[in-house]
């Protein structure tokens, strides 16, 4: 069964076997600091599958600067997809 260790980046675990369904065969995590860690030492040390997803820009979105999320994220792009059709409408 896949389990997604996901959420704070303070939050530190030292048996997070605790709290795992039985079963477990992936761990599925962010692969920042914090919880995802804890998540990927317990994956590592107990031979479980590990998938990371990390970040494609070489920072977190927490990491990022307001321009930098804006050019990446979906309302970022909805907005510059307005922009063209506002300038298409006055000309």
């Amino acid at each position: 069964m896949k389990v997604a260790v996901i959420g704070s980046r303070g939050l530190h675990v030292d048996h997070l076997g605790d709290y795992l369904p039985a079963g477990v065969t992936e761990i599925v995590s962010g692969g920042a600091r914090g919880i995802d860690t804890c998540a990927k030492n317990y994956a590592l040390t107990h031979s479980l599958k590990l998938t990371e997803f990390l970040p494609e820009y070489g920072k977190y979105s927490a990491e990022l600067d307001p321009e930098e999320k804006n050019r990446i994220s979906h309302r970022g792009k909805a907005l510059e997809e307005m922009k063209k059709v506002l300038r298409q409408e006055s000309l």
